[in-house]
């Protein structure tokens, strides 16, 4: 007869929160993690996009930031896909006890909790689910119960996956909620009560509906071996309990449809790759070497999963599936389970299904985490069931486990060196003895042993990983000092300039200051930013997308002065101290897009000089405003732009001219010709004026970085990290005057050879000629606060098309005096509305697409769960008043 399992208590529930964050403290402790030193959590991702949409963040949450729309975001664009996808953790309410300076210490503590909430979670499954614990009699067993759950409850968080990948901070909830989902498939498939699975599916899908995908499905493989385990086992109801999860499933799709259908919508603008073959994406010997050691970290190149989750878990692994006590049937499913879910990670058509058929741009094998969590479980069961045999046959099972061990790590060897596996080796055997006396004489000690082991083995693997990420972090220090300075910067350029303006950075920590700024720029780097959007930027001059998954924009010096005005680009900021390049170098991590060249470039003749100290920065009187009249015939005319980095930028800027103002000739080509001299190139230009220079360069391939000069004189380092790639201004040149331009290299290896660049002179009167047609003196109000821009036109405005900046997006609606107009793509990615002649009110108007049909989903889905609720609710007080009466 079974007994009744008994609940573990408080202490354990407790312990499971505190091991892995104890755990997780001290790996940030002797790494120098703050606020332990000046290290951060802030590496890659986290400080590129992660650190700047959390301060964008703390301002929605206090009403200072859109939750629809924000012009921050690169020239403009739909910021709740992003918050959806990034930012609707429960935990960031947090973030309003840390000001926008202290974000590194918010990271550092966001991280620990979610680690420790992994481990709470695991161990309230492995406690609760019945599934797992079947097989389990109530027998010694039962006193180590509570020691084994927080053992295995533990290993999972601490697992290599979680510290190679806890900078993309969002995926950690799905973690959190993975337990939690199965367990409320335990509870439909033992007593049909889905509550538990609706709830914590769903905000697995809410707080990222990318892992909450991930989980889904994982979830749904789980499920289906359970069928052919009920089928073959001979089960009752087996079709009544498909019914209630298939509901369930349903249930979770409405209700989170708020947030699924918005993203999906907001992410189909990006330019995504699902190719495939039916090829391996690994060999098997590299994800050998993953049960052991972390090579896969230092090269995500292999792309193979991330499972190494410590060496007690892999000894007591093998075990279970040599223990006859547990089912034949069980040991058989378990093992086909795993080798499927392993094999859906191999060949790339299945690796696509698990990232909904687009390839990872960066962390692969992002699903491998449901490995590791296979494994916890399984070992969790191996180690409660060696208490029913005797000590002589675990002895035998750990000594097959531990050769096991032994073949495997020698094929492991090709990939990690001697030394490390022999380590491995003796460690594993020193686990494997303890193991066995703690089975044998159950003794608590000889389990505090192996626990403290197993943590050993972990510990040695992601303190090498966070010590490689906390090398390459943000510094606590510099990024304090790197806002507050850049805030007084912008400041005093601006000098509360209130109007509606861009402003371009002349040095960055990354691609999204202006989030982390708080103000309207070019640059912005979001996994959900258009495609043709960043496509258009780069072609007519900005930030060059080299290699096709690059998706970021970038204001990168800026393109030429007359599309820098067009933008409405009014300022630019900047710092010339040696000390600030330090700083901006410092709050920059993995040397990605942090840049302070800039500084060193010549600025286009036009614009005036502001200074103070070290400050250093620009004002340009003629930048347009946000909204201006069209004047050129062709503006409706469709500007089909194909990006190509060996395309002319100068020819693609006179057609967005053309169709706006009728202007020809604003970019004036000129012919270059290359000089006996490697990389020097001639031009004696036609026409006065600022002078520019466009390096092509082939697709799909990272030039090399040198430096340019003109007549001798150094203008820019061009392709240097994320400085400088797209047009180089070269200076102010009269007509009939010879440029020689010259290409010098950086770095010690041969310099490769560059094509002829397209050289262009800007026309100023062209210029003087397109503003005074543009910039209607009767367009006057221009308002644009988040999500709704708000202009007016006066009784001398004539019918025409009025033209904004901001990018086309379907979001957009337009009304002129409470009457929707429709909107229209002008000039490439601008957007125009038809007003007519005369005094106008013009509102235009942003709605998330998908939002309002995702809304009502949601709240038809939440209904249908409220009505399920409380019908059985009522279904059960009667049943319970009925028995009451036959009794």
């Amino acid at each position: 007869m079974r007994k009744t399992i008994r609940p573990a208590n408080l202490a354990f529930y407790v312990s499971s929160l505190l091991v892995p964050s104890i755990f997780t403290i001290l790996v940030f402790f002797i790494t120098h993690v703050a606020p332990f030193g000046h290290n951060t959590v802030a590496s890659v991702d986290f400080s590129n996009q992660y650190m700047a949409l959390f301060a964008y963040l703390k301002r929605a949450l206090a009403g200072n930031a859109s939750w629809a729309y924000s012009s921050e975001f690169g020239l403009g664009g739909n910021v709740f896909g992003v918050i959806t996808y990034y930012l609707l953790s429960p935990l960031n309410v947090i973030l309003l006890f840390f000001h926008v300076t202290e974000l590194p210490y918010f990271g550092t503590l966001i991280t620990v909790v979610k680690i420790s909430l992994i481990g709470f979670t695991t161990f309230l499954f492995l406690q609760k689910s019945k599934f797992v614990n079947e097989e389990l009699l109530c027998g010694s067993q039962l006193r180590f119960k509570n020691y084994t759950s927080l053992m295995f409850s533990s290993f999972f968080p601490l697992c290599s996956f979680v510290f190679a990948y806890k900078e993309c901070i969002m995926w950690l909830d799905a973690l959190v909620l993975l337990p939690l989902v199965l367990l409320g498939m335990d509870r439909i498939i033992y007593g049909r009560r889905p509550l538990l699975f609706i709830v914590s599916a769903s905000g697995a899908i809410i707080t990222n509906f990318y892992f909450g995908y991930i989980v889904l499905l994982f979830s749904g493989i789980v499920f289906v071996f359970w069928i052919i385990r009920a089928l073959l086992c001979k089960m009752k109801s087996i079709a009544i309990t498909v019914i209630c999860f298939a509901f369930s499933s349903v249930l979770v799709l409405l209700i989170s449809a708020v947030v699924t259908l918005p993203g999906f919508l907001g992410s189909s603008q990006v330019r995504k790759s699902a190719i495939f073959h039916f090829w391996p994406v690994y060999s098997f010997p590299n994800l050998i070497s993953q049960l052991f050691s972390e090579s896969q970290v230092f090269n995500t190149n292999l792309h193979v999963p991330i499972i190494y989750v410590g060496l007690l878990v892999l000894v007591v692994f093998f075990i279970f599936f040599m223990q006859s006590g547990v089912r034949f049937i069980d040991r058989a499913l378990a093992g086909a389970m795993l080798i499927f879910v392993v094999f859906t990670t191999w060949i790339d058509f299945f690796y696509l299904i698990w990232h909904a058929m687009a390839w990872p741009n960066g962390y692969p094998q992002r699903e491998s985490f449901v490995i590791p969590f296979i494994f916890c479980v399984l070992g969790y069961v191996a180690l409660l069931r060696a208490f029913d045999d005797s000590s002589s046959k675990f002895a035998k099972q750990l000594f097959a486990s531990f050769t096991l061990i032994l073949t495997l790590a020698f094929i492991g060897t090709v990939h990690m060196s001697l030394e490390y596996m022999l380590v491995v080796l003796i460690v594993t055997l020193a686990i494997c003895v303890f193991l066995y006396l703690f089975v044998a004489y159950r003794r608590l000690r000889y389990f505090a042993i192996s626990f403290v082991l197993a943590l050993v083995s972990l510990f040695y693997v992601d303190f090498k990983v966070e010590r490689l990420s906390a090398n390459e972090s943000m510094k606590v220090g510099a990024y304090k000092k790197f806002i507050l300075q850049s805030w007084d910067e912008i400041s005093f350029v601006t000098r509360n300039d209130k109007s509606n303006y861009r402003i371009g950075n002349r040095y960055q920590a990354n691609d999204n200051d202006p989030i982390t700024l708080g103000y309207n720029g070019v640059s912005n780097y979001v996994s959900q930013q258009s495609t043709q959007l960043t496509d258009f930027l780069s072609a007519v001059g900005y930030y060059q997308k080299h290699q096709p998954w690059t998706r970021w924009s970038n204001f990168n010096n800026g393109s030429t002065l007359s599309f820098d005005r067009l933008l409405g680009i009014k300022y630019t900021y900047g710092n010339n101290s040696k000390n600030f390049s330090k700083i901006v170098e410092d709050a920059n991590a993995n040397g990605m897009s942090g840049d302070n060249t800039f500084l060193t470039m010549p600025v286009a003749s036009g614009v005036s000089k502001i200074t103070k100290g070290h400050w250093f920065g620009t004002r340009d009187v003629n930048a347009f405003p946000l909204v201006f009249r069209a004047n050129g015939d062709t503006v409706n005319k469709a500007l089909q732009v194909e990006y190509s980095p060996t395309h002319n930028p100068f020819l693609v800027q006179n057609e967005v001219w053309k169709r706006l103002a009728g202007s020809q000739n604003m970019m004036i080509n000129q012919a270059t010709r290359m000089t006996k001299k490697i990389n020097s190139f001639e031009s004696v230009l036609n026409h006065s004026g600022n002078v520019y220079a466009f390096f092509p360069t082939a697709e799909k391939e990272t030039p090399a970085a040198v430096k340019v000069k003109v007549n001798g004189k150094i203008v820019s380092d061009l392709n240097q990290s994320d400085a400088e790639n797209g047009i180089v201004y070269l200076g102010k040149f009269e007509r009939n005057q010879k440029i020689t331009v010259t290409l010098d290299k950086m770095v010690k290896e041969s310099l490769v050879t560059y094509q002829a660049p397209f050289i262009a002179v800007e026309n100023e009167q062209s210029f003087k000629l397109a503003r005074q047609k543009l910039v209607d003196q009767s367009i006057d109000g221009i308002s644009l606060k988040g999500a709704c821009l708000k202009f007016l036109t006066g009784s001398e405005f004539s019918h025409g098309t009025v033209v904004t900046t901001i990018p086309f997006d379907s979001g957009w609606k337009g009304f002129v005096d409470g009457r929707q107009e429709k909107l229209r793509r002008v000039a490439g990615e601008f957007m125009g509305i038809d007003v007519p002649s005369g005094r106008h009110k013009v509102v235009l108007k942003y709605e998330v697409p998908g939002l309002r049909l995702g809304l009502i989903l949601s709240l038809t889905g939440i209904l249908i769960l409220t009505v399920f609720i409380c019908t059985s609710s009522w279904l059960s007080h009667v049943r319970v008043e009925n028995s009451l009466r036959e009794d």
